[in-house]
């Protein structure tokens, strides 16, 4: 009996959770599509590099190189911020993205990044609590025409040399466009 009242118990709590979740359906009802819209934008709202405590990283790379299409989004490579973070330097890294396509789509389910070091590939960071920065803003979903501003963090290796961000899509081919921006200290 015992067993069946606790079983009872934590399926009610499970169906009570799931229920009570918050989240928002984005599939804009009859159609099953959601469009610009419907779609909100819940995490870039509190990206703001300005308001980031740190140190800037400066760049001279072309803007032709950080900045241009890819399938059917717009991207452009950002700011990028050194902070101190429990203890190790991280790289806090910005980017425009905007959705040219029909569908919404998020930063992450479009492209790929990738920071490296001395030809070392940096791991990401993961970071809370500073002013300025959401790491999740890469989920928000963006509908046709709509541009936010993301950000990804990084641990850096050192202080003494550049550090090398790629924004590329994730199936790559001959004809792939990759962006690139080397930032220093």
């Amino acid at each position: 009996m015992k067993k069946a009242l606790i079983i009872a118990a934590a399926s009610m709590i499970l169906a009570l959770s799931v229920a009570g979740c918050g989240c928002k359906n984005n599939n804009g009802g009859a159609g099953g599509k959601a469009n610009s819209q419907d779609v909100e934008q819940n995490y870039s709202k509190n990206v703001d590099m300005n308001k980031v405590e740190g140190n800037q990283a400066s760049s001279n790379t072309e803007e032709d190189v950080y900045k241009g299409k890819i399938g059917d989004t717009e991207v452009s490579i950002g700011d990028a911020k050194i902070l101190d973070y429990e203890g190790e330097k991280v790289a806090v890294v910005s980017f425009s993205f905007k959705n040219n396509g029909d569908e919404p789509v998020s930063f992450t389910s479009a492209l790929q990044v990738m920071a490296s070091q001395n030809d070392n590939k940096l791991p990401p960071a993961i970071v809370s609590d500073i002013e300025g920065v959401d790491m999740l803003s890469i989920s928000d979903l963006v509908g046709k025409g709509q541009t936010i501003n993301v950000q990804k963090a990084y641990k850096l290796r050192t202080q003494d040399t550049p550090f090398v961000i790629n924004v590329m899509p994730f199936t790559m081919d001959e004809n792939s466009v990759v962006l690139e921006k080397t930032f220093s200290f």
